[in-house]
């Protein structure tokens, strides 16, 4: 096992690589369906619930609650809508399901208890934090005044 440390820099490494891909794919379907809020637009009916984001039929959605799951080629993210529309936000669970996704890049992160407490100890520095704010108060952000 990694010592502590490198396990918290690898655990910010997978974080900034979901917020990439979740980023990704809110951009991709707020321009092909040219809509800002993708929760609302979704709940009005003007995004479809299921979908194909490309021609090439390489990348999958699926709205579900408060959230969609993403899945490509590449992987897969799961991610739920934070207060105003964010979609920036993450827990251990859907931080290891992209690392499950791509086993060689993230092989120290396969079993989601580990996620979890790494997660755990970036939480306790302050790196992360947990407003428990709604719609989707389980999730947690970067603590942007705290990154060194």
């Amino acid at each position: 096992m990694e010592p502590s440390n490198q396990l918290r820099a690898s655990l910010l490494r997978l974080i900034a690589d979901y917020q990439r891909r979740v980023a990704a794919f809110a951009q991709a379907v707020q321009a092909k369906y040219g809509k800002g809020d993708l929760l609302a637009a979704w709940l009005a009916g003007e995004i479809p619930q299921d979908g194909m984001l490309d021609d090439q039929k390489e990348t999958r959605f699926t709205f579900h609650s408060v959230g969609c799951c993403v899945t490509s080629v590449e992987a897969e993210v799961d991610f739920d809508f934070g207060p105003e529309g964010r979609h920036d936000g993450f827990d251990g669970w859907r931080l290891w399901t992209l690392a499950e996704s791509r086993p060689q890049e993230y092989p120290q992160f396969q079993r989601p208890e580990i996620v979890e407490s790494v997660l755990g100890e970036l939480v306790t520095e302050g790196i992360v934090i947990r407003p428990h704010r709604m719609p989707s108060p389980h999730l947690c952000y970067l603590n942007l005044s705290e990154r060194r």
